[in-house]
């Protein structure tokens, strides 16, 4: 009970934290003054929306603590962050009255496109584990049990098997293949074909900055993946006949971790001192966000745009390719794990 108690407080925090990541001109997915969001009506949306967030918390462990059943801990997880998103909604809602209309002037990055970061051996660190991983096992096939784990609950217990077969062994391995090739093309897309608000002046300085944070969230996802299946198919598997392997804490926390931990990098990138004129945002029509959350516009050419909130990148759904991304990644993972029974 106690781990699920602290997942519950982690996500509330993450949640917490959330609209707080945006740029100094959008306030909870809507573009408005540069001053706006310091002002009391920002204040008393945040108040609120804050205090929502806590409730929902305080609720999911009170039922945690007293239910005489077991919880489902990823289902209450996703209730929490459902009642995340309702708060969220309401907040837009109140922010919406006030958006003001951006700024119409572009700018256009001229020269060398920046470089991933850590340079070629580190983006293809997270291929090398995971094939790395993939060898160990062939060559150690003989040593594997009849039974294997292939999924562990937030408490980090084993509460998913599968029978030893090529297909049934490797199926985890090539989703994590997938997983991290997907990162790895939406930074490549990123720096290639994804275009900054600014490029000029202090807040062409913030944007590059943001991005480097981004891109550098998106390496360390990569490697958490890599490590995690790593861990699986070098650790778990060969744990002897009839063990139970448990799940160790730093990879149960980690997503939590890069997720404040990076956001707090996002905020720090972002503080910067508001100049005259009208709002940049991100350049992007408040029209086009759907809840604020999802990106729809036929009329943007670019692949994916950063996200309003919070670490990372969206795909614009308005853009064809990127029904071709979604269904290649998606139509990949289940081809993968409908492969076995």
């Amino acid at each position: 009970m106690a781990a699920m108690l602290g997942f519950i407080a982690l996500a509330a925090a993450t949640c917490h934290l959330a609209p707080h990541l945006s740029r100094r001109d959008i306030f909870f997915g809507v573009t408005v003054p540069r001053d706006f969001a310091g002002g009391p009506i920002a204040r008393g949306v945040s108040r609120r929306y804050a205090v929502e967030i806590w409730l929902l918390a305080l609720a999911a462990a009170a039922l945690v603590a007293t239910s005489p059943m077991p919880v489902v801990s990823g289902g209450m997880l996703f209730a929490q962050a459902l009642g995340a998103w309702v708060a969220f909604m309401k907040a837009r809602d109140k922010v919406l009255p006030f958006a003001a209309a951006p700024s119409t002037i572009r700018e256009a990055e001229i020269g060398p496109r920046p470089r991933l970061p850590g340079g070629l051996l580190a983006q293809i660190g997270p291929f090398a584990i995971l094939l790395a991983s993939a060898a160990f096992v062939a060559l150690n096939w003989d040593d594997l049990p009849a039974r294997v784990p292939t999924h562990w609950n937030l408490a980090g217990n084993p509460d998913g098997w599968t029978t030893v077969s090529e297909a049934g062994v490797f199926r985890g391995l090539s989703v994590g293949l997938v997983i991290c090739a997907t990162l790895w093309f939406m930074s490549y897309s990123v720096v290639n074909w994804t275009r900054l608000p600014r490029v000029t002046g202090q807040e062409g300085e913030q944007s590059r900055r943001a991005r480097r944070v981004n891109l550098t969230a998106t390496l360390a996802s990569e490697y958490l993946i890599a490590l995690l299946f790593a861990w699986v198919s070098t650790v778990a598997w060969f744990a002897g006949e009839g063990a139970r392997p448990h799940l160790p804490l730093p990879f149960r926390v980690a997503p939590f971790a890069l997720l404040l931990i990076g956001g707090g990098a996002i905020r720090a990138t972002r503080r910067v001192v508001a100049s005259d004129g009208p709002p940049v945002g991100d350049t992007t029509p408040d029209a086009r966000w759907i809840v604020g959350r999802l990106y729809f516009n036929h009329a943007d050419p670019a692949l994916f745009v950063e996200k309003r909130s919070g670490l990372g990148y969206t795909l614009n759904l308005g853009n064809p390719w990127s029904w071709l991304v979604i269904g290649v990644v998606g139509g990949t993972v289940a081809l993968l794990l409908g492969a076995v029974p």
